[in-house]
């Protein structure tokens, strides 16, 4: 049985994995598209979109559980400035 395990483990432990998950969406966020294999974008596609809804929405919790998420301070701004606009 594989109780407890949701998504994919992609060859990494949880710490590894949630770094990966943070760079790319960081990444994905800041250029627009990443190169990446399918498996790997198809787990961050749910992340990237809730962190959008998140900075859509943008009361103070939500815009801080969007930095909390991503790595990068830029990637942070850029998503911020542009939910509105782009994602409307």
């Amino acid at each position: 049985m594989k109780h407890g395990y949701y998504g994919r483990k992609l060859g990494r432990n949880k710490d590894e994995r949630k770094q990966l998950f943070r760079n790319l969406s960081s990444a994905l966020i800041m250029h627009g598209r990443i190169r990446t294999t399918l498996a790997k974008a198809k787990s961050i596609q749910p992340m990237v979109e809730k962190l959008i809804t998140q900075a859509k929405r943008g009361t103070r919790s939500a815009v801080n559980e969007v930095n909390k998420a991503l790595s990068n301070a830029e990637a942070y701004k850029t998503l911020v400035g542009m939910s509105k606009s782009r994602f409307a």
